[in-house]
This record gives structure tokens, sequence and C-alpha cells, in this order.
């Protein structure tokens, strides 16, 4: 389940960074690479809170 989840928020990772990559090329408009590291900075963290819920939740059953 947790392997499915977490392959599930990269697969949504990649597909934003695509978006934005694509924006990039039509525009030239340097607010897409921005919205790049946002996006990275973004699942980053929820890819974070995840490990750090796991090992939580499998401290307190341990």
């Amino acid at each position: 389940m947790k392997t499915k989840s977490i392959d599930r928020i990269k697969e949504q990772r990649q597909q934003q960074i695509e978006m934005s990559v694509k924006a990039y090329a039509k525009s030239g408009d340097v607010v897409h690479l921005e919205d790049i590291e946002a996006i990275n900075e973004h699942y980053d963290e929820i890819l974070k809170n995840m490990q750090l819920s796991s090992y939580f939740h499998a401290r307190n059953f341990s």
C-alpha cells in the first residue's frame, strides 16, 4: 500500500513537472522553471512526511 502511494505521488510530481517544462518551452517564461522548483519542494515535503509518519507509527508499535 505504502509503495503504491509513493509511486503515485512520484507519478503526479512527474506529470506536473512535464506540464511546466512544456509551458516553459512554449512561452519561455521563467515562472514555469520556478514552478518546477516549487513542485519539487512540495512533493519532497509530502514524501518526507510520509516517511516520518511511518517511522513514528512503527516506533509506537515496537
